[in-house]
């Protein structure tokens, strides 16, 4: 019989021995987002959505931060969000007859992006009983999970393999498309939360990866997430290379890297600060945008 997945979770300890209580809390929120899809993919879940955004490049391609959501994209229109919500529904009463308990609240189910969060405290508990020194916020871990119903058209996709808490396989887009995605949040994430104050870290930390890797974005899909919502929305451009190339920089440029610094501050894995202040900065990350865009 197949081992209780609470068990699995506290057996699995950090290779890092770190006495940091944030390290820990997302470093056991990781291995729960890992069980999540799991159950997931023993429903048709996947047949109906693909996984994205900073916490698929993390858990599919172990990029050196931790991430917090789950989110995921459409791949059938019309599905119903009665439908998406019997998908996790059906994955929380699969872990917890694995033997890990989860609680979900519906949090928005009425526009485009749907919205969920689950929680868990057995492990917590477990993990507390052993080590009182830690107090994890609310005793409890908490994931949020979105699912855009209505994504822009253009993206493409890919199947692939997880291996904790078993080997399982999920749809995800590739990364000409993840990259479009990360750079419509580059270029309007300040527009969607109404200030210039609000920068998020990862999002450049993320940047650094795919220009490190010579990622092409997926300029299709990027016009059409522009062309729906967000500063440019109504505009009369052409999005072509010449023209990403200058947005970027233009961005890079102006950029308050200390709040981005600041942000990435939250989920560090094993990366040094002094890394994190080599790779979030203006020049060095021009100098790669300037690489890749050569």
């Amino acid at each position: 019989m197949s081992k209780n997945l609470t068990d699995r979770i506290l057996e699995l300890k950090p290779k890092e021995n770190t006495e940091d209580q944030l390290f820990m809390e997302n470093y056991y929120k990781e291995l729960i987002q890992h069980c999540f899809l799991f159950a997931l993919s023993h429903t048709s879940f996947f047949d109906y959505t693909a996984f994205h955004g900073g916490t698929c490049l993390r858990i599919v391609d172990k990029i050196n931060r931790f991430s917090e959501d789950l989110d995921f994209i459409s791949t059938q229109p019309n599905t119903t969000s009665e439908k998406f919500t019997d998908f996790l529904n059906k994955a929380v009463d699969y872990l917890t007859n694995r033997g890990l308990p989860l609680e979900i609240k519906h949090n928005n189910l009425n526009n485009n992006v749907l919205k969920f969060w689950i929680k868990e405290d057995t492990v917590v508990k477990n993990f507390l009983s052993e080590n009182p020194k830690y107090a994890l916020q609310n005793g409890k871990i908490r994931i949020k999970i979105e699912i855009d119903i209505e994504p822009p058209s253009g993206s493409t996709f890919k199947d692939s393999k997880i291996k904790f808490p078993e080997n399982f396989n999920i749809k995800i887009q590739d990364y000409s498309s993840s990259f479009s995605g990360k750079l419509h949040a580059i270029l309007c994430r300040e527009f969607f939360y109404k200030s210039d104050s609000y920068i998020k870290g990862r999002d450049y930390f993320d940047l650094d990866w795919y220009l490190t890797h010579q990622i092409q974005p997926n300029y299709e899909l990027l016009k059409n997430a522009l062309f729906k919502a967000g500063p440019y929305k109504g505009k009369d451009l052409q999005v072509t290379k010449d023209w990403l190339h200058a947005e970027l920089k233009n961005k890079l440029k102006k950029l308050n890297w200390e709040l981005a610094k600041d942000d990435m501050r939250n989920f560090l894995l094993n990366t040094p600060l002094e890394h994190i202040e080599s790779i979030l900065s203006s020049e060095p990350m021009i100098d790669k945008l300037e690489k890749n865009f050569s």
